[in-house]
Formats: structure tokens, C-alpha cells, sequence
């Protein structure tokens, strides 16, 4: 016959599990919130040691895109590219327009 658990040991097992889970999670979330921080300072210390300008508005580099990169990289005209948006905006609507067209969309 099947042994039965009464309700006090039943309420000790699921109070220290739920307890154990809320260490976890807590434990969890606080590196998750460090791995960000550290993440964050790492990308904006490796592109701004690089000196990365996206074109200033009104010039050459900027009116030459076409006019749906043009809106997008005119967000951040003139900035120092130092976050992984601006990075992103750059890559795709910069450089990747000016390589498809040296290389005649052939990239």
C-alpha cells in the first residue's frame, strides 16, 4: 500500500520549493541585470574607441542614399556611432547601400 504524506510535510515540501524558486529567480535576475550593464559598456567602449561618424545632415554621404536609407541614417546624422542601433543603422543603410552599389548589387 501506497505510502500518504499528511498535510503538514506536503506544506513544508511546497513552501521550500517555492521558496528555493524565488532564491533562483532572484539570483537569476540579478545577473541577467549585470550580464546587460556589462554588455552595454562593453559595445559602447569598442565603438567609441573606433570613431565611427554616421554623415552629417546635408552632406554628400547623406543625400546620396536612396531616400528610404536616407530617413532612416538622417535619425542620426552627424552622431558618433556608439550603441548597437546606431551601429545596425550604419551597417544596413550605409555601408551595405554603398557596397551593393560598387559591387552593382552583387554583395
Amino acid at each position: 500500500m501506497a505510502k500518504v504524506i499528511d498535510r503538514k510535510s506536503l506544506d513544508k515540501i511546497a513552501s521550500s520549493v517555492g521558496g528555493l524558486l524565488a532564491v533562483g529567480l532572484l539570483v537569476a535576475g540579478g545577473l541577467m541585470s549585470w550580464a546587460y550593464g556589462f554588455t552595454n559598456d562593453q559595445v559602447k567602449t569598442q565603438l567609441s574607441a573606433q570613431k565611427i561618424f554616421l554623415p552629417a545632415a546635408g552632406t554628400g554621404g547623406l543625400t546620396s542614399l536612396p531616400a528610404a536609407d536616407q530617413a532612416i541614417v538622417a535619425k542620426y546624422a552627424g552622431e558618433q556611432v556608439v550603441n548597437g542601433r546606431q551601429a545596425e543603422v550604419f551597417a544596413d543603410h550605409y555601408i551595405a547601400v554603398h557596397l551593393r552599389g560598387i559591387g552593382k548589387g552583387m554583395t
